[in-house]
């Protein structure tokens, strides 16, 4: 009886092993746009998690959206929606143009990598291309390249290089208004624009890689992007939007899922996988309990964020920019319990502050002082810059009730 077990569990193991070597013949046909996606829930190479737990550590509101699109929350501040994978809908397009205009920022990205752009002069009319096309903007091929790639406009001369994987620039009627402002050029051409549109704006790249996990590790990339998506004085929600990576609570979710497995043929697999597992249980005659719950990861200390921050920033000699970006996190920790708007300028504040008789108020300003007159570029600072942040976040625990101003 056991040599028969044995037969029948090696031919499970093959028909699995065959089911994924057709999996993957089938998949190297092109790269499905889920398996690919910018979804801020996915840790892998593609995914835009590491953005998401970057601007989270910094201090910022930062939200996941989950919802139909036709009405944006009024409190948003900034909305990213990166190669959705899903159309957008007439009225969810009706709703983010009337958030924008209204004094939103929509963050939009065309694709870019593995993944094939989202709108093309070939593809005007699919689905997928519906939110570009009514904005007048769509990515065309170009030949890759990473020489001359150049920051522009507010981007230039804070940052040296931006790394993309290249591939894409801008086109359409867009380009040719008089106020659209580029960020980043190639030599084929705009790879990223920003274009005002009523009392908002609209930032549109070609290729969005640089948001990614595989290239958000690049100090140049980070500092980018915290500069386009986290104004200091914007202080509303930064929202990314999950609803069109494949997350939304609609009720057509499990059909979606279905067709999506079903397209790519992991649908096959994963019921070979069921079959087999379920033979195995049966031989075996074996029970497994529930799998013990994840331990819970330390969330890094304002000191450890501001130390990994000087690293990254280290090698782009922007010390002094590491020590704003921490004076306004903490403007923002510290205002609703002071009572002191967070928008006003350092200086104000930092007034403020030295005038309120809340505990911890003094000392929070005089560490204030200290990130505010860290100017950058000499190696010295950024001792000064671990110094000045650790007084901030005891400053900050005083202020909140968790020390003693003695202790």
């Amino acid at each position: 009886m056991r040599r028969t077990d044995g037969i029948l569990a090696l031919g499970l193991v093959v028909a699995l092993v065959a089911g994924v070597v057709i999996l993957g013949t089938v998949g190297s046909r092109g790269a499905d746009p889920f398996e690919v996606r910018r979804s801020s829930y996915l840790t892998t190479p593609t995914g835009t998690k590491g953005l998401h737990d970057l601007l989270t550590e910094l201090g910022y509101d930062v939200r996941r959206h989950r919802d139909d699109l036709s009405r944006v929350p009024g409190d948003t501040g900034t909305l990213l929606m990166l190669s959705p994978p899903m159309a957008v809908g007439r009225d969810e397009i009706r709703g983010i143009i009337s958030w924008v205009e209204g004094g939103g920022t929509l963050v939009l990205g065309l694709g870019g990598g593995r993944m094939r752009p989202l709108a093309t002069a070939a593809n005007r009319t699919s689905p997928a291309a519906a939110l570009p096309r009514a904005l007048g903007v769509w990515a065309q091929p170009t030949p890759v390249t990473q020489v001359n790639v150049r920051p522009r406009g507010p981007l230039e001369g804070t940052i040296r290089r931006v790394r993309f994987r290249g591939g894409y620039a801008l086109a359409g009627p867009a380009l040719h208004r008089t106020d659209i402002v580029p960020l980043v050029t190639s030599p084929h051409g705009v790879v990223a624009m920003e274009m005002p549109r009523a009392r908002g704006r609209i930032v549109v790249f070609a290729d969005d890689t640089p948001f990614t996990n595989r290239t958000i590790r690049h100090p140049d990339n980070a500092q980018m992007l915290v500069q386009l998506l986290a104004p200091q004085d914007d202080p509303r929600p930064i929202v990314f939007d999950e609803t069109h990576q494949g997350y939304g609570r609609d009720r057509d979710a499990a059909t979606r899922l279905a067709s999506a497995l079903s397209e790519t043929g992991l649908f096959v697999v994963m019921l070979q996988a069921a079959l087999a597992a379920a033979a195995m249980l049966y031989l075996t005659g074996r029970r497994f309990g529930a799998p013990m719950p994840p331990t819970r990861a330390r969330r890094r200390s304002a000191v450890e964020a501001a130390d990994a921050l000087g690293q990254a920033y280290r090698s782009a000699a922007a010390t002094g920019l590491a020590a704003a970006t921490v004076a306004a996190g903490a403007r923002r920790r510290a205002a609703p319990r002071i009572g002191i708007p967070p928008t006003l300028p350092p200086a104000e504040f930092r007034a403020r502050l030295s005038r309120s008789r809340h505990p911890g108020a003094m000392e929070l300003a005089d560490a204030l002082e200290r990130l505010e007159s860290i100017e950058g570029g000499r190696r010295s600072e950024e001792s000064e810059l671990a110094a000045a942040t650790r007084a901030v976040e005891q400053a900050l625990a005083i202020v909140a009730g968790r020390r003693t101003p003695d202790a």
